[in-house]
């Protein structure tokens, strides 16, 4: 059977001047199979076609049905969009759109917020960007310059994610721990929209994992999700508990060479201060053990060749990125623990914070061991 695209709803200030009389129908295969049954019956006819989408976006994860994202579909009214002229490039407001160019369009809460800005002359003239939809576009038509269309594939903010999405073996709803504030999600929901509700370009890059220098400072993306199946695609997996990274927190990677896990820094903290709460417990504290086995060497010239801070600077070699974990709390008011990366090897700053603690013992450092292969990291 054929599908209607979800359609979105949007708006511009000027009432009305964004409807956009075309609907995007996708098709599955039984309805491909009749469309293309109509073509042989009427050979030439154009308005009895099907077209394929081959999806722009090719994910590093994979998913579990190993479907591809190509879309067939065909479009309502079919003869009037084809009537219509094809074109690389529109403008709008003095801007050059282009076939490919990702772009902000306006919806209901962004002109809410920007009419409301237009009223409140000591606010922003325009809302913030991430009240915006983002959309690819694909093709542009018009019929005149008042008539103008682009066929486009949503982006999704993660919050978007429907419920029953397949994710590996689970099914998941909404934005999970690891999607960060800048992070998209790249989509085959396909839409027909009026260009005049293009707010403007966005600037939208793909995040491959495995690069430890890229930043995040605009919107990414990682994974893709395939409406006709609800799957979004995996991401890769770091760390002793299997989760992937949270582009804004922290990732330690470890310095051995037959190793080299990328940890997330809050399970090495969750593991120390456990270390720790065992060894000391929650009452009188005994002596710190294994202290004296931690040897510092400060260095003023050579960084540790295993951090990078967020990946700006080139000069180390590998090895911070960003994760978010949960943390254990049997520890929680009793201990806490500061990771330090500059004063030579890399090592842990220990405060015991209990009341009844002994005198001038209160602070010491304890070595940094990789969860995997129990190396202590330098």
């Amino acid at each position: 059977m054929g599908r209607k695209s979800r359609k979105r709803r949007r708006c511009s200030i000027e009432e009305g001047r964004v409807g956009c009389p075309f609907t995007v129908i996708t098709l599955t295969d039984q309805s491909s199979e009749r469309t293309s049954e109509k073509r042989k019956q009427h050979h030439g006819d154009k308005v009895d076609r099907q077209f394929t989408q081959l999806s722009p976006f090719k994910p590093q994860g994979k998913f579990i049905s190993n479907q591809s994202m190509d879309m067939s579909y065909t479009i309502e009214p079919l003869k009037r969009w084809q009537d219509m002229t094809r074109y690389h490039t529109f403008i709008l407001n003095g801007h050059t759109y282009r076939t490919d160019d990702f772009v902000y369009v306006g919806n209901d809460n962004s002109i809410k917020a920007q009419k409301a800005a237009c009223r409140d002359k000591d606010r922003a003239t325009s809302p913030q960007l991430t009240q915006h939809w983002v959309a690819k576009v694909l093709e542009i038509r018009a019929a005149d310059e008042n008539h103008v269309y682009a066929r486009v594939y949503w982006m999704y903010s993660p919050d978007e994610l429907p419920p029953n999405t397949r994710h590996g073996e689970e099914t998941i709803e909404g934005r999970q721990p690891y999607h960060g504030k800048n992070e998209v999600i790249a989509s085959n929901h396909m839409d027909i929209i009026n260009v005049v509700s293009v707010v403007t370009e966005a600037l939208v890059h793909q995040w491959i994992e495995s690069n430890d220098d890229e930043t995040h400072d605009t919107l990414y993306w990682r994974q893709a999700f395939n409406v006709a199946t609800l799957e979004l695609s995996s991401a890769e997996l770091i760390c002793n508990c299997r989760t992937p990274a949270h582009p804004e927190e922290l990732l330690v990677g470890c310095t051995s060479q037959d190793c080299g896990q990328w940890l997330h820094e809050k399970c090495l903290r969750d593991a120390v201060l456990k270390r720790v709460y065992d060894r000391l417990g929650g009452g009188k504290q005994n002596s710190p053990e294994n202290v004296s086995d931690i040897t510092l060497t400060v260095s003023q010239t050579t960084p540790p060749s295993s951090l990078v801070e967020g990946g700006k600077d080139p000069s180390n070699l590998s090895s911070l990125k960003m994760s978010k974990i949960t943390s254990n709390e049997i520890y929680d008011g009793l201990f806490t623990a500061a990771l330090n990366t500059k004063d030579g090897p890399m090592h842990w700053e220990i405060t015991d914070h209990r009341q009844d603690r002994a005198e001038n013992s209160g602070t010491w450092m304890e070595r940094v061991d990789c969860l995997t292969c129990g190396t202590t990291l330098d």
